[in-house]
């Protein structure tokens, strides 16, 4: 999860890489102005050390409050409900993430 080729930074990163380069699989994910049309996707940042741990940081560019928080979770649902397989299991395994992470509290770079 934190360490490997595998990490879950690394599989948000590529799912984000994918999704701006206009892979067909997740052209709904783009908005016409090249933007990823998903807020939650938007509002996490891999970050990668190929050395050490990696770990999913969160934007600052949202507001900390309640409306914002729910249209994260509503957009994070959307992933979870999402038709394709990979989609929902990464938007599932983002929540073992924040889980494991944060013990269910709020902390640095936890998601809500």
């Amino acid at each position: 999860m934190f360490r490997g080729n595998n990490t879950i930074a690394k599989r948000l990163n590529k799912f984000k890489t994918m999704i701006l380069r206009g892979d067909e699989r997740y052209r709904y994910l783009l908005n016409p102005n090249g933007t990823i049309a998903n807020d939650f996707l938007e509002y996490l940042i891999p970050n990668i050390n190929n050395e050490g741990i990696d770990f999913v940081d969160t934007s600052e560019l949202l507001s900390a409050d309640q409306v914002s928080a729910n249209n994260l979770i509503n957009y994070w649902r959307e992933l979870l409900d999402d038709p394709l397989p990979e989609v929902k299991r990464l938007a599932r395994d983002l929540a073992v993430y924040a889980f494991y992470t944060s013990g269910d509290n709020f902390a640095m770079n936890s998601f809500f």
